[in-house]
């Protein structure tokens, strides 16, 4: 729309996205100055000035797209996180004060002049939503919509009002223009990551009615609750996927010198307390290696498993999957895996007890030994779950 010398009602009104009623009442309130043009009212341009904003000035804000997030940012002023829901923008009272560079009473007593004035209703521009607080806790708080914004900006700094106006307004021209396309890609990484819940899940079911789990019942429970805080994800997006990956780097390598001679003592303890047979830990030296160096592999001079827990949960699994000894695998996998972990300071906590239980590692090592090989992605994330809940 061009500039011109006066604006009607309806022009301005689509000027500040707002109601025709909504202008009309601040012009009879004298919020906005105008002239009578017979029946109608029409506003001078140095009046609707105050109100229209070139189409250069929303540069200076942007928002920042988090899911259902925006946040406003101004030159000099400060930032605040908006939430996007309903196809509208929702700030607190407080976010609102901090938009416009207000004290929050300020805020509240124009709230409730314009509900009570009957400007707009109360229930159609307020929602109360979960909202976490500065102490990092959640709580539920009164969010009032766009239209309540503006009303209240209007009242209190019109400029300010009209820039928040103008960069909402393409805010939400973009969510909306763009929201079908993110929200398809959300739903199918979402429909992904479920799966690979189902296959976790569905595997930890099957070891409840696996022979090799008798006995182990209170164990199998441990392995379940560690892995449960995964199952969190069914109710936040963000976080709906198995943990995987690690932090620390790895300090010690396991060698294949250094994985027999822990097989050759464990054995002759094993043997000492008739444990185990003559059989114990023999099998073909290639397999052994081999599954060692794909633990260590790399590509393009980075490692395929770059921190130690993704190498030891690895390590787990193809020490059990590959069948490299004769007799005593699952046994060797765990003696192997805690060795590892020990030497790369992951096994104890700082308080000195393990980080992972014998119970837990025994139904990780039995979960493993079950699954099909198709399945190894969930249990190699199963195992890092068990041991960052550790």
């Amino acid at each position: 729309m061009e500039k011109k010398e006066f604006y009607s009602i309806p022009e301005l009104a689509k000027l500040m996205n707002i109601s025709r009623i909504a202008v009309y009442k601040k012009v009879k309130k004298g919020q906005i100055k105008a002239k009578k043009a017979g029946r109608d009212y029409v506003i001078p341009s140095s009046e609707a000035d105050d109100f229209i904003v070139s189409d250069e000035e929303p540069a200076a804000y942007g928002w920042i797209s988090k899911g259902e997030l925006a946040i406003y940012e101004s030159v000099n002023g400060p930032s605040v996180q908006a939430k996007l829901i309903n196809d509208s923008i929702w700030l607190t009272q407080k976010q609102i004060a901090s938009v416009f560079g207000v004290k929050r009473p300020a805020i509240t007593k124009h709230i409730n002049n314009i509900i009570d004035s009957g400007e707009l209703e109360k229930n159609a521009v307020s929602s109360i939503m979960e909202h976490t607080a500065e102490d990092g806790k959640s709580y539920g708080t009164v969010f009032y919509n766009l239209d309540m914004i503006i009303s209240v900006g209007y009242r209190v700094n019109s400029i300010k009002a009209t820039r928040f106006r103008v960069w909402a307004t393409s805010v939400l021209r973009e969510y909306v223009t763009k929201g079908f396309v993110l929200n398809s890609k959300m739903l199918k990484d979402s429909t992904m990551k479920l799966d690979e819940l189902k296959n976790a899940v569905g595997i930890l079911y099957r070891a409840i009615n696996d022979e090799s789990f008798k006995g182990l019942e209170a164990e199998l429970i441990e392995v379940i609750n560690s892995f449960a805080g995964s199952l969190n994800i069914l109710q936040n997006y963000d976080d709906m996927k198995l943990k995987s990956g690690g932090k620390k780097k790895q300090e010690y390598e396991l060698t294949y010198g250094d994985a027999i001679s822990v097989i050759e003592k464990s054995k002759v303890q094993y043997i000492k307390g008739k444990k185990a047979s003559a059989l114990f830990g023999k099998g073909r030296p290639d397999k052994l290696k081999s599954l060692l160096g794909a633990v260590n592999q790399s590509f393009n001079g980075k490692d395929v498993y770059p921190t130690a827990e993704e190498k030891a949960a690895h390590l787990l699994y193809f020490a059990v999957k590959d069948h490299p000894f004769a007799d005593g695998n699952k046994r060797i996998a765990a003696i192997l895996f805690l060795y590892y972990l020990a030497k790369n300071r992951l096994l104890f906590k700082p308080d000195g007890s393990t980080s992972i239980s014998n119970g837990a590692l025994a139904s990780l090592t039995l979960l493993t030994a079950i699954s099909a090989p198709a399945e190894k992605d969930t249990i190699v994330k199963v195992i890092l779950n068990v041991m960052s809940a550790g």
